[in-house]
């Protein structure tokens, strides 16, 4: 409803482009439709009264979408349901939009008697990259770990997404075996955007301080049975270090992974050409990719849905094992935190995964192999 706004923005899918909405005429109502698939489960937000840059400016614009936006205020499904502040205004979080036909997340919710593992924060230095962050570790209760995950943007995955009860849960269903996990930080948003694409120091940083550090916490695991994994930029430097450092993740668990990004003066889809040029014999990594119907290119540049896609055909065409699943939702949290048990099971438990056991039923995902 009209609060005196200039202009709305929608944020999020389906479009993922910052859409305007209209104002009905001779009303306080603004509105947009769109075609969805009933299987969709995407967030969204709204963003009032931004200022219209010209299309150069196109990052400056985003910033002043997310400066701005806000929940629906008619819808009363919010996304995280319960901020890690606290505070339930309508600047925290997104909106939550589930049709009738998307896949459950039977993980994501608190069960009553399910044993809870421990989270622990800590602060680890890099002298590789010169700066320090919080890693949060979580060992699963009751048993020792027999896997490891190594998760990047701990800001979404322990305030936003439940990663720990997601955990327990998928325990508690015997569908994993019990999983220690260590979840990076990042060192401050602009060391996000330098240190996750591929970046030969970072990647040092993970192989020769952060993962002695987690064998000191008696975390370590063999390469088979350690998973790197993570969402956009998280997605594209655990494919990375898929590539440069299989000897310590065996598995890859890439969630809506930017793999049209390149650096500076090269064409894009850098990670594609460096899998397919990779010579032979290529380590046997396992992969599990994950994108939304919801994040195609636009402008003529392919986006993450196409790279992603064209990755798994390069990786399968290296004779590596590859899940690749396409869902009716967009570049979202709300999606990643059902989808990252679904990968995890088909990484450290595949047979279960391929029994199509009814408990991953939300797993199937609408399209892709």
């Amino acid at each position: 409803r009209d609060q005196g706004n200039t202009n709305v923005r929608l944020f999020g899918s389906p479009s993922g482009n910052h859409n305007p909405l209209q104002r009905l005429a001779g009303s306080d109502v603004w509105w947009t439709s769109a075609v969805m698939d009933p299987r969709a489960h995407l967030s969204y937000a709204f963003a009032p009264d931004v200022p219209q840059l010209p299309a150069a400016q196109a990052a400056q614009q985003r910033r002043m979408v997310l400066a701005t936006m806000q929940r629906d205020p008619l819808n009363r499904q919010p996304f995280p349901a319960r901020p890690w502040s606290g505070v339930q205004d309508r600047f925290q979080g997104r909106s939550s939009l589930v049709l009738a036909q998307a896949p459950p997340q039977p993980w994501v919710q608190a069960r009553a008697g399910v044993p809870q593992g421990k989270l622990t924060r800590h602060s680890v230095d890099s002298g590789i990259l010169g700066n320090r962050r919080d890693v949060w570790t979580y060992v699963p209760a009751g048993a020792d770990p027999q896997a490891l995950l190594v998760l990047f943007d701990a800001h979404a995955y322990v305030h936003d997404v439940p990663t720990p009860r997601i955990l327990d849960n998928l325990v508690a269903d015997g569908l994993l075996p019990p999983v220690a996990a260590v979840i990076v930080g990042n060192a401050s948003p602009e060391a996000r955007d330098a240190e996750l694409p591929p970046n030969p120091l970072f990647a040092r940083f993970i192989a020769e301080e952060l993962m002695p550090w987690a064998r000191s916490q008696g975390l370590a695991q063999t390469a088979r049975r350690t998973v790197v994994a993570g969402s956009s930029y998280g997605g594209l430097v655990s494919s990375y270090l898929g590539l440069t450092h299989p000897e310590l993740f065996g598995n890859v668990l890439s969630l809506s992974g930017s793999y049209w990004w390149a650096p500076p003066g090269e064409a894009p889809g850098w990670m594609q050409r460096a899998w397919q040029a990779l010579p032979a014999p290529v380590p046997a990594v396992r992969f599990y990719l994950d994108a939304g119907w919801y994040e195609t290119g636009r402008g003529g540049r392919e986006g993450i849905l196409e790279t992603n896609r064209a990755l798994a055909d390069i990786l399968r065409a290296r004779g590596l094992s590859v899940t690749h699943r396409e869902y009716a939702s967009g570049h979202d949290y709300l999606h990643w935190q059902g989808a990252l048990g679904c990968g995890l099971v088909a990484l450290l438990a595949p047979a279960r995964y391929d029994m199509k056991d009814e408990r991953l039923r939300g797993c199937v995902g609408a399209g892709a192999s």
